[in-house]
């Protein structure tokens, strides 16, 4: 493992960090809101697990990969959606998740 690998770990799991801390300062809470992660790497099990850390319980995973997509549902405790390949889809998608969650 070289130290740019290690760096760049590193800065994984502060972004992730950073960004759900910055959504619990506009949310008091995330009990009752629905997550919307896209993607199921890393940085979207790592985003997942900050967000647990906070309470959240209801989770979607949308990606283009199924294998991945359903492992992190199992994983979270949530749901999975398949990402299509038109961006259309997506918008409706994304639109929906920020309008539940508020």
């Amino acid at each position: 493992m070289t130290g740019l690998y290690w760096q760049f770990d590193t800065v994984c799991v502060q972004i992730s960090f950073l960004a759900v801390e910055l959504a619990r300062r506009i949310y008091s809470g995330f009990r009752y809101h629905k997550i919307l992660l896209v993607g199921a790497g890393e940085s979207s099990e790592l985003v997942a697990k900050h967000f647990q850390d906070s309470g959240a319980v209801h989770f979607t995973v949308v990606n283009r990969g199924e294998e991945r997509q359903k492992a992190l549902a199992e994983k979270v405790g949530g749901t999975s959606i398949m990402l299509l390949s038109k961006p259309v889809v997506w918008i409706i998608l994304f639109r929906e998740s920020v309008q539940v969650g508020r």
